[in-house]
């Protein structure tokens, strides 16, 4: 907007050639100040700076954005300067002698706040202005939404400012607000009568109506539902059940919470794509969880949640099902395969194979994670736009994360997801890639026997005496291509293996409850802050990545409680971890061997 200076004086016969033309019931669009600054430009070029101004001044007040709920910036200029920084006592005295030439009530009322705000000593007469010409729109759904709500709500925000200096006028507001609620507009906005029953009481107004109001929007919820429209249905009864809390009223309450439940389930069931019905299944059986169990009996709520809990088996499997396959370009892993076969060919004794097969890559790092992220995160946007949601292969969902967002805002725990999946792709392309090939050579060379494996696990200091033959025989499986079986076997042993180092440390495994000792679990355990302190952090990160993370193979947790599929135990992640649990025994009794590798 062009600049002007503050020196220049209007006279009075300006003001009678300033042509808007806005209607007094016109809601002023975001376009309207450029307007405004336009017929300045116009006024400049022919030299009628004073009436320029004028256009300026008003072009600049209607510019400021609207915050009509802020008590102490509800304008502000789009440099987020504070108004005041913005118009000086010249533009005020302009403002005041332009309002009554104005036709258009929202430029007449936002002048009179203006003036409220700033000019000192506050005049009453500004902010009973900004009210009552706020307060001539209608209230009607067509212009609701518009600017409407925005007007009514900054008239109710001076009103309860100014108390009893207003109280006439807040009255009358509050009785044109409730009598907008008996009309019929739920065809053409069924949104309309909620927002401004929302304002209402917002505003702490319509106290005595909170009876009044949940019948009636019950009635329109049951409406809504009749009609399909399960959004505005729920939207409407749980303002409802509000109101009858309130009251103390548990008979509509707990019927307008659970029409609400009903609601999700009868939408799921008007859906036939299963992921999406997958969705309002589990917000209805959360809507029913959430009723108190001593309201349950009337509705048969209990029978409801039992076959809701049916109904997200069948449909997550279902859902599961549908999902499409995305076939990406398939990577060439050649050179890697290759450079595996032959770093483990020729090798002397089954001794050098053993120690050679388990330095044949690198286990995952959380630095190599960390710089996966950041790459990604630079060169898409996906990440930092959608959100994650795993499910299992049985159609249960694992978990949820945000997107990455404005990384300065992400949550510790979404990143951590995102470090994880780049972790699993890492292991899953050195097994496919390096841990299969390197096995496949050293099988053809070398035979394997149980005894050697077990004198390996003997002497480790991490494995307990007792467990010795236990973790052999995981890893014996593995050379016997059972990795299935050698996962069951192998991460119950890990498990115990952190809780024997963190005893050893002092720091407590269990719990100890009414004179109950109870295991901690491992994913709480990884947590503790001891854990970080004792484990190297690579380590500790893979852990939690493969063992315990929901967006993990969650090996732990899935081998514990029967849930890991047959295809699951013989993936690729599988065999990383089996190649992980001989790594951590060889690498137990000869740390310096490491530096013999040539492959990175």
């Amino acid at each position: 907007m062009a600049n002007y200076s503050d020196d220049i004086l209007i006279s009075e016969k300006i003001y009678s050639n300033y042509t808007i033309d806005l209607p007094r019931l016109s809601v002023p669009n975001g376009t309207f100040s450029l307007q405004l600054g336009r017929k300045g430009d116009t006024e400049r070029e022919k030299e009628n700076d004073e009436l320029a101004k004028l256009y300026y001044v008003l072009a600049k007040i209607m510019l400021f954005r609207f915050s009509p709920s802020s008590v102490n910036d509800p304008y502000r200029a789009h440099e987020l300067d504070s108004i005041a920084e913005n118009l000086t006592d010249n533009d005020l005295d302009i403002l005041e002698k332009l309002a009554s030439h104005c036709e258009c009530l929202a430029i007449k009322a936002r002048i009179a706040d203006i003036r409220w705000l700033l000019v000192k000593p506050k005049n009453y007469k500004d902010a009973i202005a900004a009210i009552e010409n706020y307060s001539e729109y209608p209230v009607e759904p067509v212009t609701w939404n518009e600017g409407t709500k925005d007007f009514y709500e900054r008239a109710l925000c001076l009103g309860l400012q100014l108390r009893k200096g207003a109280e006439k006028q807040v009255t009358a507001l509050e009785r044109k607000l409730l009598s907008s609620l008996e009309g019929d507009f739920i065809n053409s906005s069924p949104y309309f009568h909620l927002q401004v029953a929302n304002l209402l009481f917002e505003y702490a107004l319509a106290k005595g109506k909170s009876t009044w109001l949940g019948i009636r929007f019950l009635e329109r919820g049951q409406y809504f539902i009749r009609e399909k429209n399960f959004n505005a249905a729920r939207s409407y009864l749980l303002f409802a059940a509000d109101r009858f809390g309130a009251e103390g009223d548990e008979e509509q309450w707990l019927l307008c919470k659970y029409l609400t439940a009903n609601s999700w389930e009868l939408e799921a069931e008007a859906i036939d794509h299963s992921f999406v019905r997958k969705h309002f299944y589990e917000n209805a059986f959360h809507s029913y969880t959430a009723i108190p169990t001593r309201y349950r009996d009337k509705f048969e709520i209990d029978s409801k949640i039992l076959e809701l809990r049916n109904s997200l088996r069948v449909v997550g499997q279902k859902a599961v099902a549908e999902l499409p396959v995305i076939k990406m370009p398939s990577v060439d892993v050649s050179e890697s395969v290759k450079a595996s076969i032959e770093y483990m060919s020729g090798l002397v004794d089954t001794a050098t194979a053993i120690q050679s097969l388990a330095l044949i890559c690198k286990p995952v790092t959380l630095i190599y994670a960390e710089d996966s992220l950041k790459s990604q995160l630079e060169n898409t946007l996906f990440t930092r736009l959608f959100s994650t949601v795993r499910f299992t292969s049985d159609g249960r969902s694992a978990g949820r994360s945000n997107p990455l967002g404005i990384e300065s805002d992400v949550e510790e725990s979404d990143k951590f997801t995102v470090l994880v999946e780049k972790a699993c792709h890492y292991a899953e392309f050195v097994s496919q890639a390096s841990i299969i090939h390197g096995l496949n050579q050293l099988l053809e060379e070398h035979r394997i026997s149980f005894h050697q494996l077990l004198e390996m696990c003997k002497l480790s200091p991490f494995v307990p005496t007792d467990r010795a033959r236990l973790f052999a025989r995981g890893l014996y499986l593995g050379f016997e291509y059972d990795f299935a079986t050698a996962i069951h076997m192998l991460v119950p042993q890990w498990e115990h293996i952190v809780r024997n180092v963190l005893n050893e440390c002092s720091v407590a495994t269990t719990v100890i409850k009414d004179s109950q000792e109870t295991e901690i679990g491992l994913s709480k355990l990884l947590d503790k802050e001891e854990t970080a302190e004792i484990f190297d952090q690579d380590l500790l990160f893979e852990m939690k990545a493969l063992l315990v993370h929901w967006h993990g193979p969650n090996l732990r947790n899935n081998i514990a409680h029967g849930l890991i599929s047959t295809n699951e135990a013989g993936s690729y992640l599988a065999v990383y971890w089996w190649w992980r649990s001989l790594r951590l025994i060889v690498m137990s009794l000869a740390p310096m061997c490491e530096a013999n590798t040539n492959i990175k």
